[in-house]
């Protein structure tokens, strides 16, 4: 037999790569942010645009960051301890996930496919959607307990259907069986602290990207192909902006 934690929990809708995180930053340190919040907070806010000839449609525009950069960041702005296993066995993946709760550490599960997922009514056993993530706060010999984004309720999976669900590789989200185990020190900096500077990284990140297919001159390449080319005269004035905040 295992156990299951008393861990608060808020709805999200559609922020499941923030909300086990949100969860676990409430229950160790008492700030109660949104789901919201903490997505621009582990910059939420990217852009990328692709072009490749072969691709159906080949130019693609994608708004936000891919998750395991997210929980990557978020780790570093908090200061908190980040582990990340994929590519392994269910057996092995499974037997972390109890290990790290155990431990008073929760895991995030995921990517995993809603089709497996029996709460969610209209998607199980109907549609394929392999990019959501849960937390677990509980287990035993039969069954996972997680907190779902969509639900107020502990929501507990059938281990046979959690198997299956795992058993995804999706690009850029992650491999099967993956889990995220983020250790959220009690002690935070500041939250008005954290956001000065998540928004100078944002900014910088947005600005001058390692490459052009992200942030701001992706976005410059999508306004000249709908403008035909044309450039505009005038400069931005994010840079000088972004810049001081940075060094306050």
């Amino acid at each position: 037999m295992g156990q299951v934690l008393k861990i608060p929990h808020r709805r999200g809708h559609g922020l499941c790569p923030v909300n086990g995180i949100r969860d676990l930053v409430q229950w160790r340190t008492g700030r109660d942010w949104s789901n919201q919040f903490l997505w621009g907070l582990g910059q939420g806010g990217g852009f990328a645009y692709l072009r490749f000839s072969m691709a159906d449609p080949p130019r693609q525009v994608y708004w936000g960051i891919a998750t395991p950069r997210q929980h990557r960041y978020l780790a570093e702005l908090l200061e908190a301890d980040l582990a990340e296993i994929e590519k392994r066995t269910f057996k092995f993946s499974w037997g972390k996930a109890r290990a790290a709760l155990d431990a008073g550490t929760p895991p995030v599960l995921g990517p995993l496919d809603m089709f497996h997922l029996h709460y969610y009514e209209s998607i199980y056993h109907q549609r394929h959607i392999p990019i959501h993530l849960v937390l677990l706060v509980g287990y035993d010999d039969e069954r996972a307990y997680v907190h779902d984004t969509d639900t107020d309720d502990v929501q507990a999976i059938p281990l046979e259907e959690l198997q299956l669900a795992w058993d995804v590789n999706v690009p850029a989200l992650g491999k099967r069986n993956r889990l995220v185990v983020l250790d959220v020190p009690q002690d935070l900096p500041a939250t008005d602290t954290l956001v000065r500077r998540s928004i100078a990284d944002q900014c910088a990140s947005m600005l001058h990207p390692p490459v052009s297919m992200v942030g701001i001159p992706a976005m410059k390449k999508v306004a000249r192909e709908i403008t035909g080319g044309r450039r505009s005269s005038g400069q931005t004035r994010w840079p000088s902006a972004c810049d001081r905040l940075a060094s306050t």
